[in-house]
């Protein structure tokens, strides 16, 4: 609140200099007592005014992207500290699998079955499906990292998430609140449009060429590719009328980093996918 009185001060301040200083000059004008030494004084004070207040506007938006850098940190890495926390409570809990994969012959009569009890226990430990977001801990930006997470954590608990990370160095050019406005869209789309039916989502993420890739898959009921184009119109939505802004929201965040968005349909294992792949 104290910044923002702050602002509204200096813009008054410069609106009201700019103003007494043009009415001054006019009535000298009218005078005719304007030198040319009166002309240069005047031309630099609004010179200077203006200079200031394109300084200010300079710095308020450095700030401004400090505080947003400032917050993204909070709201996403936060979580990916809580992953971190979590693995080191399960060390105790790997460490005893260790233990009875270890001694599991003293109750094994054969070598045979000693094999087939190890293969089946190994097989139910690795069904944690904490281990998937491990490779989310890699990754060089760790504020998409969090969010992703903090995405598929508080997703419907009957969806299932495929998420594969192919490069863990994520380098792009686009801004940070940018590449999580795209991935939330995305993200979000994708959720949404799961059922108990349709219940499986992948995501993956790559980083070429100095750009992310991102791209998320879902099941659909048949979709034509000719109707994919109007996803990305301005209110459409196969929801309700309220919705339909995010893909056409998507779709001028491209044009504005000079990215690149594509939907395409594809066939997996029988089920119908819609792909989205944003690359920026």
């Amino acid at each position: 609140m104290k910044d923002k009185n702050k602002q509204i001060l200096y813009r008054g301040f410069c609106i009201v200099a700019v103003l007494v200083g043009t009415v001054c000059f006019g009535r000298l004008g009218a005078m005719g007592k304007i030198s040319p030494e009166v002309f240069v004084i005047f031309l630099f004070f609004i010179v200077l005014v203006l200079w200031s207040i394109a300084q200010w506007k300079v710095n308020h938006d450095a700030v401004k992207k400090q505080k947003d850098a400032v917050n993204l940190y909070q709201m996403y890495v936060q979580p990916l500290e809580g992953l971190v926390k979590e693995i080191r409570a399960r060390q105790h809990e790997y460490d005893n699998h260790i233990h009875a994969l270890v001694n599991m012959h003293l109750t094994v009569d054969n070598y045979e079955e000693l094999v087939e009890k190890q293969t089946e226990y190994i097989k139910e430990t690795r069904k944690d499906g904490m281990k998937q977001y491990i490779p989310l801990l890699r990754i060089s930006d760790k504020i998409l990292a969090g969010f992703l997470y903090s995405k598929i954590i508080n997703s419907a608990p009957w969806i299932s998430t495929h998420l594969e990370i192919k490069n863990y160095e994520i380098i792009s050019q686009a801004l940070e609140p940018d590449i999580i406005e795209v991935a939330g869209v995305l993200v979000d789309n994708a959720y949404e449009a799961c059922d108990e039916r349709k219940k499986e989502v992948w995501i993956t993420l790559d980083s070429v060429e100095d750009q992310v890739l991102l791209e998320v898959r879902n099941e659909v009921e048949k979709v034509k590719i000719s109707d994919v184009e109007k996803f990305f119109e301005k209110g459409y939505s196969t929801k309700s009328k309220e919705r339909g802004f995010g893909l056409f929201r998507v779709r001028q965040l491209m044009e504005k980093t000079k990215g690149e968005l594509t939907a395409s349909v594809e066939e997996k294992d029988g089920m119908e996918l819609i792909c989205f792949l944003a690359k920026m």
